[in-house]
């Protein structure tokens, strides 16, 4: 199943994670899709919750969040 989502509650969820990146060169738009890392999902995950590039409370809030995920799945 693939979803496709703006929410960082769905988005924890998932097996893996791609982010959508949109480049614009002048008239020209590109759009790439990329794997994350862990790490880099946490980013992400923190970046969907605040809207911010680095927020240290989204970024714990993102952690929490994916370590809830993360013992759900063991249990």
């Amino acid at each position: 199943m693939i979803v496709i989502t703006h929410l960082a509650q769905v988005a924890v969820w998932a097996d893996h994670h791609l982010v959508v990146k949109k480049n614009e060169s002048g008239s020209v738009t590109q759009s790439d899709v990329v794997a994350v890392s862990e790490n880099e999902r946490r980013v992400e995950i923190a970046r969907m919750l605040s809207g911010q590039e680095s927020s240290e409370t989204a970024q714990q809030h993102a952690a929490e969040l994916l370590q809830v995920v993360r013992e759900s799945m063991i249990s």
